[in-house]
């Protein structure tokens, strides 16, 4: 996974997670504890010191 230096956030996805049903812009649909999941590393890492590494979370 390529970051620069200005990354805070890096979401990966399945191509079938892409819902382009309304068309743009498109969205990727996540569930409540995926979402919450994504808040608690968020808060993490920003509460952590600038120089930790962005926050990657992988949707299947």
């Amino acid at each position: 996974m390529s970051q620069n230096a200005d990354t805070l956030l890096t979401l990966q996805f399945s191509q079938n997670r892409l819902n382009d049903m309304a068309g743009d812009p498109y969205w990727v649909d996540v569930t409540q504890d995926e979402a919450k999941t994504l808040v608690s590393l968020l808060e993490t890492r920003l509460a952590a010191a600038a120089d930790t590494a962005p926050v990657a979370m992988v949707l299947r």
